[in-house]
C-alpha cells in the first residue's frame, strides 16, 4: 500500500475532511475499482487457460478455474490484464458475497507505526536540508514591527534569521538550535486592533441572546406552549470555550524550492490545497509542484489548513535550500484554528404526565473560519454552529431553534465534528433536565422522542439492554444515557459512575454504534446534514 502524491488528474480530489472519505463517495468508487481489477484479471487468466471467464473466480489473491482447480496469483496475470479493455460497468458484489466488509480487519499500517518505521512529517530527511522554526505575532492580526537577531545568531548551529510573511524564521543545523535561538529573538510587534478577552467574548454572546436570531427550525408553536403556563424549565445555559487541537505531532512541513520546481513533504489532509499554496508562494506552476503526503500525528481538521506549509515554502525560498520547519508547542497552541466558542440556552416544557411538549434553543457560536481574511462572511444560519441540535434525531411536538452570529476575528477551524463536539453534550444534558422535570426515566423519555427515528431507537435500545438499564446497581452508583447522530453514524452510550471525594469516577461504559454503509443521502428538511441509511 503506497500513499499517492497530490495528483489531481490521476487521483482526483484527495482532501480528507468532514469524515467524508468513505461516506462521501470512496465506498462506491473503491468498490468499482476493485470490481474492475477483478474482472480484468479473471479475463486474463481465462484467456491464458483458453476457458470461459465465467468458469473462473477470485479468492484470497488468486484466480481459480473452478472445474480444474488450477489457479494463478493476481501478480501472475497483471501484465496480461493491463492490456485488456477496461470494463465500464463491472459487476459489484452483492452484500451476501462480502468477505471483508463488516469484519474486524487489522489496519495495514499498524505494525509500521508500532515499530517506528512509519514516516510522519517530522521524520522526513532530505539531502542538504536545514531545520527551522517560525515565531508568529502573539496577537491575532499582529505583524512584525522590527527585530534584533544578534543573540539568536550567536547560538551554535544557527545559520540565518529573517522575516517571512508569517513572522520571523530561524534556520539552523538542527531543530533544537532553531528553537533555542527563537527564544532569544528580540521582536517588537505591531499588535493591531485586537483586544478582546474571553470575558469580553462571552459577554458579547450573552448580549446576542436578546432579540431574534436566524431561524434554523420552527415546527408547531413552541412560543404558545411556553406562554400557556405549562410545566417548564427556562434559560438552561451551556457554554464551551475555544479549544486548540494540541496535536501530538507538532505542526511541521519540509519544502525544497528550486528555480523551476517545488517539492513539499507534509502531514496534510489537503494535498491539493498544499500544492496550490506552494505554487502561489513560490511562483512555480502547479504541475511542477510535488506534494508527498506523510503520516499525520493527529490534529484532524487542523491539518486541512496550509499556514504551516506557507512557513516552510517561504523559508526554503529565502534560505535557498530544503528546510524542515517545525513549530514549538507554544506556537501551536497560540496559533491554531480553534474550535469555536459557543453559548446555548434551552427552554423545555412537559405535560402533566411528564411527556415532552415543547423545545426551544438559542445558539450563539462563531462560524468555522472565524472572521477577517480567514473567516466566512454572510448571515443566516451557520450549519456547523447548529449541527447536533437543529438536525437532532429527537422529535418534539413543538420546536423552535435559532442562531445568532457573533462578529469576531479569532481564527477558527474544523475540530473533528465541530458543532456536535459540544452541542451533543449540551443537548443530551438538557434532555436529562427535561426528563427530571417530568419525573421520567431518561431512557424511556428518549425512546418517546425517537418515535420517528427507528435507527436511533434500535441503537439506544441496544446500549440500554447491554448495560442492564433498570437493573440493580452497587450503592452510590448511577447510570446515565445519551445518543448522537453525526457524519452518518448513530452512537449511544450508557455510563455507570459514582462520586468519590467530590470527583466523578467512571466504572463502566457501554457503547452501541451503527456506522451505516451506503452513500450520502441529504435530508430535505436539513439540507446541510449528510445522513447514511441502512442498505
Amino acid at each position: 500500500m503506497i500513499q499517492a502524491d497530490a495528483h489531481p488528474s490521476k487521483y482526483g480530489r484527495q482532501n480528507t475532511v468532514g469524515s467524508g472519505s468513505v461516506r462521501g463517495g470512496a465506498w462506491n468508487l473503491l468498490r468499482r475499482a476493485g470490481a474492475t481489477g477483478r474482472e480484468m484479471m479473471r479475463l486474463a487468466a481465462a484467456n491464458r487457460w483458453s476457458v470461459p471467464a465465467d468458469e473462473c473466480r477470485t479468492e484470497n489473491g488468486r484466480i481459480v478455474h473452478i472445474p480444474s482447480g488450477r489457479s494463478l496469483s493476481y501478480g501472475e496475470v497483471t501484465d496480461d490484464a493491463a492490456t485488456l479493455e477496461v470494463p465500464e460497468n463491472p459487476r459489484l458484489k452483492d452484500p451476501s458475497e462480502f468477505t471483508l466488509t463488516g469484519k474486524n480487519i487489522p489496519q495495514v499500517d499498524t505494525p509500521d507505526k508500532v515499530t517506528g518505521k512509519a514516516e510522519f512529517g517530522i521524520d522526513v530527511r532530505v539531502p542538504g536540508m536545514l531545520f527551522g522554526t517560525v515565531v508568529h505575532p502573539p496577537v491575532f492580526g499582529g505583524a512584525v514591527g522590527s527585530f534584533d537577531a544578534s543573540k539568536a545568531l550567536a547560538v551554535p548551529g544557527v545559520r540565518d534569521v529573517f522575516q517571512i510573511s508569517g513572522g520571523v524564521a530561524v534556520v539552523a543545523d538542527n531543530t533544537f538550535a532553531a528553537f533555542r535561538a527563537a527564544g532569544l529573538l528580540d521582536i517588537t510587534w505591531d499588535n493591531g486592533s485586537f483586544s478582546s478577552s474571553s470575558e469580553d467574548i462571552f459577554d458579547g454572546f450573552d448580549r446576542l441572546m436578546v432579540g431574534d436570531g436566524a431561524v434554523a427550525t420552527n415546527e408547531g408553536d413552541a412560543g404558545a406552549v411556553f406562554s400557556s403556563g405549562a410545566r417548564s424549565i427556562a434559560g438552561s445555559e451551556y457554554e464551551a470555550p475555544y479549544l486548540a487541537h494540541a496535536t501530538m505531532e507538532p505542526m511541521n512541513c519540509t519544502a525544497d524550492v528550486r528555480e523551476d520546481t517545488c517539492e513539499v513533504w507534509a502531514p496534510t489532509q489537503n494535498p491539493q490545497g498544499t500544492q496550490g499554496t506552494a505554487a502561489q508562494i513560490s511562483g512555480v506552476p502547479s504541475d511542477k509542484v510535488t506534494v508527498h503526503v506523510t503520516q499525520l500525528g493527529c490534529g484532524w481538521g487542523r491539518r486541512s489548513r496550509t499556514d504551516f506549509v506557507e512557513d516552510a515554502v517561504e523559508t526554503s525560498m529565502k534560505a535557498g535550500v530544503p528546510v524542515q520547519v517545525t513549530w514549538t508547542r507554544e506556537e501551536d497552541m497560540q496559533h491554531d484554528f480553534y474550535r469555536p466558542a459557543a453559548l446555548v440556552r434551552f427552554d423545555g416544557a412537559v405535560d402533566d404526565e411528564g411527556r415532552a411538549l415543547a423545545f426551544r434553543s438559542r445558539i450563539v457560536a462563531q462560524p468555522v473560519g472565524g472572521g477577517g481574511s480567514r473567516g466566512r462572511g454572510g448571515g443566516g444560519v451557520d450549519r456547523n454552529s447548529v449541527d447536533g441540535i437543529a438536525n437532532m434525531m429527537y422529535t418534539f411536538p413543538n420546536t423552535f431553534i435559532d442562531y445568532r452570529r457573533p462578529t469576531l476575528t479569532v481564527p477558527t477551524g474544523h475540530w473533528r465534528a465541530v458543532g456536535p463536539t459540544q452541542n451533543t453534550f449540551f443537548l443530551e444534558s438538557f434532555v436529562d433536565e427535561m426528563a427530571h422535570l417530568g419525573e421520567r426515566d431518561p431512557y424511556e423519555f428518549r425512546r418517546e422522542l425517537l418515535s420517528r427515528h427507528p435507527r436511533g431507537l434500535r441503537v439506544l435500545d441496544a446500549a440500554a439492554e447491554k448495560a442492564g438499564w433498570g437493573g440493580p446497581l452497587p450503592a452510590g452508583r448511577a447510570r446515565g444515557i445519551g445518543i448522537v447522530q453525526n457524519k452518518g453514524s448513530v452512537v449511544a452510550h450508557v455510563a455507570e459512575v459514582s462520586i468519590a471525594n467530590g470527583r466523578p469516577r467512571v466504572h463502566r461504559v457501554v457503547c452501541a454504534a451503527d456506522c451505516g454503509q451506503s452513500s450520502i443521502r441529504v435530508s430535505s428538511k436539513h439540507r446541510w446534514s449528510a445522513r447514511l441509511w441502512p442498505g
